[in-house]
């Protein structure tokens, strides 16, 4: 089931002689970028844009212009993935699949409007020739164009990344020894507060590229040796840029003294930081930690000391969400709390519009994303959900809505489905603020000994974050979008 979400955006490769079922859809490759390529990418950014509440991006400059690269990314979110990288670096990589994918329908028609280099894995107990998607790929860096691919091999679950394949490393270094100069591997990590969340956030970190250049002639020499080098260095860059853990309890905890420390910096002027900036210091919690012992260190328990006593004081003010703590801050809260509410107030009729037209297709995604287990596919299944049955229903509207009040009330209620789904949106989000803000006011109008310990508690975080990282790591500049 989990196979069927995995659509990805890719590039077009077709074949002149058709010898397998992939190759039946496929023909001679033109290494021209498509035009549904081209709005394939525009279509990423609007889901981007509705699925995620920010994306931040660190690193843009390392992407290479005008030259060929191969985008390396690591893999733990399905459909998610191409689709950041697409909507949000502002690139046309060319993606690379799995030829098992082409025994689905919906991504055999997607992937020839988007285009894709179909790749043989063993692990699907396909044992055939790579050799042609080995030239198409050549034939994209030789027009200086961009392939993207996930060196993973597969999407997972594990809490760091896992082996890479060898088939980044081989693709460069063919199509460099042939004569292709200046390609790059670039390794591009890919971070997310919570994978099955809508209107959650993430960050892509764009790492130190390699160049091919140098390794063409120790390829010619040993081949063999020299893709595996490669793969090991491509296998410590995106270490610099993905969160990488020994387990599941150590990433929560690092990831929540990330959180506390970020937002309870007194140092810091109090606004909404980059998501950048708060996985840029679990990655430094990270690094320090493994270092040093990982759990059975000092540091890491009195961190997960700290870090559940905080916890712990919050519940006690009935906040459960560490990652949404109101800030205790008492400037500005008055003018954020008029600003927010008349904001919601505006949005509030239109929004309540989005939600009776839109509302099935929102419960339906959600039903699709609990029904699928593995949760790197959930945000997948409830993307994919709504891509194909939003337009469904808003043309149902209209025909209706065309029968009864003509084309002016057909055009009304076509606008009327996106535009209240995105005031929802909007209004959804300034609601929960405001209800963080009023909480907020009313600890303020009461100091309490709850609120004391709470505010105690956090720089008790903050303090044993700045022991292990130091002080410059945490105070993070905040990343530009």
């Amino acid at each position: 089931m989990h196979d069927r979400f995995m659509a990805i955006a890719f590039i077009t490769v077709r074949q002149a002689r058709p010898r397998s079922t992939f190759h039946a859809v496929t023909e001679k490759f033109n290494p021209t970028t498509p035009r549904s390529y081209r709005f394939l990418k525009h279509l990423a950014w609007i889901v981007t844009v509705v699925f995620f509440r920010r994306v931040d991006v660190t690193g843009a400059s390392r992407l290479p212009t005008g030259a060929p690269a191969i985008i390396a990314s690591n893999h733990s979110n399905g459909l998610a993935d191409p689709v950041v990288i697409v909507g949000r670096l502002g690139i046309l990589p060319r993606f690379l699949a799995a030829s098992a994918l082409w025994k689905y329908p919906p991504a055999r028609l997607l992937f020839k409007l988007a285009g894709v280099v179909p790749i043989h894995r063993r692990s699907d107990g396909d044992d055939g020739d790579n050799r042609e998607a080995f030239a198409a790929s050549t034939a994209v860096l030789a027009a200086n164009e961009q392939i993207a691919i996930f060196p993973e091999g597969h999407v997972h679950r594990e809490p760091q990344i896992v082996e890479l394949k060898t088939g980044a490393a081989r693709i460069a270094l063919n199509a460099a020894a042939e004569g292709v100069q200046h390609i790059s591997i670039v390794p591009v990590g890919m971070v997310y507060a919570d994978k099955a969340r809508f209107r959650s956030q993430a960050a892509i970190h764009v790492g130190k590229p390699i160049q091919m250049d140098e390794w063409v002639e120790r390829y010619r020499a040993d081949a063999g040796a020299t893709v595996r080098a490669v793969t090991d260095v491509l296998n410590d860059r995106l270490h610099d840029v993905t969160l990488n853990h020994a387990t599941w309890r150590e990433a929560m905890v690092i990831d929540r003294a990330a959180a506390i420390a970020i937002d309870g910096d007194s140092d810091l002027i109090p606004h909404e930081h980059a998501f950048a900036d708060r996985s840029a210091l679990h990655r430094a919690l990270a690094t320090v930690i493994a270092n040093r012992g990982g759990e059975n260190s000092d540091e890491f328990t009195a961190l997960e000391r700290a870090v559940e006593t905080h916890l712990a004081d919050l519940a006690v003010l009935g906040v459960t969400n560490p990652h949404a703590v109101p800030r205790l801050y008492p400037a500005r809260l008055r003018f954020r709390l008029v600003r927010l509410g008349a904001v919601s107030a505006l949005l509030a009729p239109i929004a309540a519009i989005g939600v009776v037209l839109d509302g099935p297709v929102v419960l339906l995604a959600r039903l699709a994303g609990n029904r699928v287990e593995h949760p790197a596919w959930k945000a997948t299944a409830k993307g994919v959900t709504g891509f194909v049955f939003f337009p469904v229903l808003w043309t149902y509207e209209s025909v209706l809505a065309y029968r009864r009040f003509g084309g002016r009330g057909a055009a009304v209620a076509a606008l009327a489905g996106p535009v209240g789904g995105l005031a929802w949106i909007a209004w959804r989000t300034r609601w929960v603020r405001f209800r963080h803000t009023r909480a907020s006011l009313e600890w303020f109008r009461e100091p309490t000994e709850a609120l004391a310990s709470a505010r105690a508690s956090r720089e008790q975080v903050v303090e044993r974050v700045r022991g292990i990282v130091g002080e410059p790591t945490l105070a993070v500049t905040r990343v530009g979008v």
